[in-house]
């Protein structure tokens, strides 16, 4: 339903009531044969948190799966995972679900506003997107727990977790409401927003071995002396990448992050072992490379192309487009901005603080400057006080350098890297490889390690649940 308010569309309406929702599902989770299906719902949610006299509300997603729920005394508490910067399908096939099963907890995802179906606008226009924020977002997982708390189904409390940006979400929530949930986890939780992130460029140097890293800082200078000689050497460059439309910027962006999100899932041994490592001239490393590119990191990770780096796909405004709200939510508040370091740099040099900036003004119209100091400033950055928060990251991950990995607090917030030759983004949840929805949650190279981990999150979680 969509109702429109002050001249905005806006979708709205109230709703079944949430905890009248709730109670059915875990009435029907005892009759036989009843467990194992997972139930989609809506929940009318408040658009602004920050105004109490703005009425507008739209309609947020969330999935409820009783398949490990049991009654018990003392009662179980209930997982929530919360979703990050894409769609929600449900929840996530990975280690969470073998906690809610060790507890025989409720397990809730919860689709982050303006992602997938959770739209509050039909056009993702620039001043429509002003209420995407991690603040708002964290509102609405505390109206969310506080509505589902008004009903009668007994809990000892809700667990939140999340993975990267998802991950400092859950962190985040604990640190601002420890009132509505009894421990968190936060799984490569980049709480610490960064301006100028070239560490990550480093860490991803640093995660594959010296051959392989030199072989693509050479796919990066033939590259940028191929797009430098004129208009049809930059055409012919492109083209073999079939990104014959993208712009400069966009074009090396996109090359960066071929590499980088590869490593960063725990692929490394694709991109470097099964194609840099085999190139046996020097002189067409970029070909190699653009082979990489079509055969592997398109189908795999990108929808088949590169349109989605294009500063004209990100320009569309449409709500399903996700590649436009989280740029939004980089350019505002987040930064991340994956630059390149001064020395020793896989990604091109012009991939500067410069070119984000620009960026940011040609998708959305408007000069932007991220305001990372005062969001490092409210939620205390890689400094964050929380309590009963398990900070979770691994060794070949480049976003561990935003997240927390030593804590002056083991006892509250504990932080542990796990070490492992492919052992990635989030590996303590989804294993590896650990892309989402291609996760392997029993696939790392050292197991031990992981196991490791998720049997000291389960005590953690365990002390601080049940005291």
């Amino acid at each position: 339903q969509r109702v429109r308010t002050s001249g905005m569309a806006v979708r709205g309406g109230p709703g079944v009531g949430l905890a009248a929702v709730l109670a059915v599902v875990l009435a029907l989770a005892f009759v036989e044969g009843a467990h194992g299906e997972e139930t989609v719902h809506f929940f009318s949610q408040k658009l602004n948190h920050f105004d109490n006299l703005d009425p507008r509300r739209f309609q947020q997603k969330f999935y409820v799966l009783d398949d490990y729920y049991v009654e018990q005394n003392p009662p179980s508490p209930i997982f929530l995972y919360i979703n990050g910067e894409s769609p929600c399908s449900g929840a996530p096939s990975n280690w969470v679900r073998e906690y809610a099963k060790q507890f025989g907890s409720l397990l809730i995802t919860l689709e982050h506003r303006y992602y997938g179906e959770s739209q509050p606008f039909n056009q993702s226009s620039t001043d429509n997107l002003q209420f995407l924020s991690s603040k708002q977002a964290i509102e609405d997982t505390a109206n969310f727990v506080r509505t589902y708390n008004a009903g009668t189904v007994a809990n000892s409390g809700w667990v939140s977790v999340g993975c990267s940006y998802a991950g400092a979400l859950s962190a985040w929530f604990r640190l601002k409401h420890p009132d509505l949930t009894v421990a968190a986890l936060s799984s490569s939780g980049v709480v610490h927003s960064i301006f100028d992130f070239y560490e990550f460029d480093q860490d991803i140097a640093a995660a594959i071995s010296v051959d392989c890293a030199d072989r693509l800082r050479a796919v990066t200078s033939q590259l940028e002396t191929l797009l430098g000689a004129g208009e049809e050497s930059n055409r012919m460059a492109k083209a073999e990448f079939d990104a014959a439309y993208m712009s400069d910027g966009d074009f090396y962006y996109m090359v960066a992050d071929a590499a980088a999100t590869t490593v960063q899932y725990g692929y490394q041994d694709t991109v470097c072992g099964e194609y840099m490592l085999q190139a046996t001239d020097p002189d067409t490393y970029w070909i190699t490379f653009a082979n990489f590119t079509k055969e592997f990191w398109y189908p795999t990770f990108n929808g088949g192309s590169a349109v989605s780096y294009s500063t004209e796909f990100q320009r569309i405004e449409d709500p399903e487009n996700a590649s436009r709200t989280w740029w939004f939510q980089k350019c505002s508040e987040l930064a991340y901005f994956q630059t390149a370091p001064a020395e020793g740099s896989i990604r091109s040099q012009n991939v500067n603080v410069t070119w984000h900036l620009q960026h940011c003004e040609a998708v959305f119209g408007r000069k932007m400057i991220p305001q990372v100091y005062e969001t490092n400033t409210y939620y205390g950055g890689a400094n964050i006080a929380a309590t009963k928060v398990y900070f979770a990251n691994s060794s070949q991950d480049p976003w561990k350098a935003a997240s927390v990995t030593t804590s002056p607090d083991p006892e509250n917030e504990p932080a542990h890297v796990i070490v492992c030759h492919d052992c990635g983004h989030c590996s303590d949840l989804r294993g590896c490889p650990s892309l989402p929805g291609l996760n392997d949650v029993e696939g790392c190279t050292d197991m031990t390690a992981v196991n490791d981990t998720r049997q000291a999150i389960m005590q953690d979680l365990e002390m601080w649940v049940f005291g």
